[in-house]
């Protein structure tokens, strides 16, 4: 029978151990210690290259192959490289640890391979989980991003989540709005479609500036077909309001000398006596909107609400006078402004439907006010600005009615815009002129109804 002695006894020698030494782990079992040994991981933790964060896979870091689900066990964690190019990645390289929760979900935590002096360490999280994978996490959020784009319909962002939104700035970018101006820098934010990444829609919207005339643009690119397009509806200048002392054209020309025919241009008063001098309608304190006509200053359309009260006027300066129409009609009245149509009447000679539930509630005989944009970048057109026009509203289901016309100086033909009431709610638009291929310059928009009563 063997003599058990204590581990520090003389009675021991050092030996290197072959493995084949036997050992009793009960009364009828034995084992080697190579045996024992054989149960460690061969090469401890398993490192992998990644390839494609999504269906994870994977690669061993020495280039041999690795099943993620027959070779890795679950709540087996793994460490991982991955290059900026990897599938599903956040764009970047990194390199970390991931863990395996079940067959099909891993959760991955990574840091970002650059190397900054005194930079702030980037964590990417993310949870591989088929088609019910998570967007990357950053750590700590980089908030909204700055970056550079040169190319309007390719702008290159990594965009990771829903919404996602970007400060940018252009340079001689390509793929800028046609209508530019003659500027090539642009400033501004791009923001991600809200089902960017869930919905699968790859859309972008761009709202910028100009950094020569900080004029503004709208634009939306679809990054699966690399276009762009640029919102070509103008945009008045609705900005601070100008003080007005009196409505004629020398008070009002010195205001508004930097504006473009078509402007709308708020205004405001102190409170003013009327006189011959100053043109004011009435005594009292006045708000509303200047238009500038198309004669470069010398006329001016006037919309003045008087406060304290619902009367409001419509003006035409022409010169040192004014001549007001009152739009009280001989008592207290409510002006009811209802929108426009953010597209052009005459973008062909097609019918341009226009529906609200506010026209169900009118009877017929109530007067409206339609105001009508006339844009003409090239001068080929007459009138110019901004057409006001009163209209009676007629019983349900009546024929056309010609409005108002236009003379096309370049092609010596006359032009219409037509209106019917198709149904209750509904006005039918048709401009007998529409814009001709080559030729660019007049758009007619509806810009405002007002009903009148």
């Amino acid at each position: 029978m063997a003599e058990f002695h204590e581990i520090g006894s003389s009675q021991f020698t050092d030996v290197t151990p072959t493995g084949e030494e036997k050992i009793q782990i009960s009364a009828s079992q034995r084992t080697t210690l190579q045996n024992i040994a054989n149960l460690a991981p061969e090469k401890g933790v398993k490192q992998v290259v990644v390839t494609n964060f999504q269906t994870n896979t994977w690669k061993l870091s020495d280039g041999g192959n690795v099943s993620f689900s027959t070779d890795i066990k679950v709540g087996e964690i793994v460490t991982f490289k991955s290059a900026q190019d990897a599938v599903k990645g956040p764009g970047v390289g990194l390199f970390g640890y991931a863990i395996k929760h079940n067959s099909l979900m891993v959760s991955y935590v990574g840091m970002t391979t650059s190397n900054k002096v005194n930079g702030i360490p980037t964590i990417y999280t993310y949870k591989s989980a088929g088609a019910y994978a998570t967007a990357w996490q950053q750590l700590p959020d980089a908030s909204v991003k700055t970056v550079e784009i040169t190319d309007f319909a390719i702008p290159g962002l990594n965009i990771t989540k829903d919404g996602e939104s970007f400060l940018f700035y252009a340079n001689d970018a390509s793929n800028i709005p046609n209508s530019n101006h003659g500027a090539t820098s642009f400033v501004g934010v791009a923001i991600a479609s809200p089902i960017f990444i869930t919905g699968d829609q790859r859309l972008l919207y761009y709202m910028m500036v100009d950094t020569a005339s900080g004029m503004f643009y709208t634009g939306r690119a679809n990054l699966e077909d690399d276009t762009v397009a640029w919102n070509t509806t103008l945009v008045t200048r609705l900005g601070k309001a100008v003080q007005v002392t009196a409505f004629t054209e020398a008070a009002l020309g010195a205001l508004l000398y930097s504006y473009k025919p078509g402007d709308f241009i708020p205004f405001y008063t102190s409170s003013v006596t009327a006189s011959e001098v100053n043109q004011f309608p009435e005594s009292g304190i006045f708000n509303g909107f200047i238009s500038m006509g198309s004669n470069e200053g010398d006329y001016f359309q006037i919309f003045a609400f008087k406060s304290g009260s619902t009367k409001a006027y419509l003006g035409a300066c022409i010169g040192s006078t004014t001549q007001w129409t009152a739009l009280e009609g001989g008592g207290a009245q409510t002006v009811k402004k209802l929108p426009g149509l953010d597209v052009e009447l005459n973008e062909s000679t097609g019918v341009i439907p226009y529906t609200s539930i506010e026209l169900t509630q009118l009877q017929p005989g109530v007067t409206l006010m339609l105001c009508f944009e006339i844009a003409d970048a090239d001068g080929r057109f007459s009138p110019s600005g901004n057409v006001v026009v009163y209209y009676d509203l007629p019983p349900v289901n009546n024929s056309w009615k010609t409005i108002a016309g236009f003379f096309d100086n370049a092609t010596g033909s006359n032009g219409s815009i037509n209106v019917r009431r198709r149904a209750a709610g509904v006005f039918d638009f048709q401009c007998t002129s529409g814009l001709l291929e080559g030729y660019p310059g007049l758009q007619v928009y509806l810009k405002h109804i007002f009903v009148l009563g």
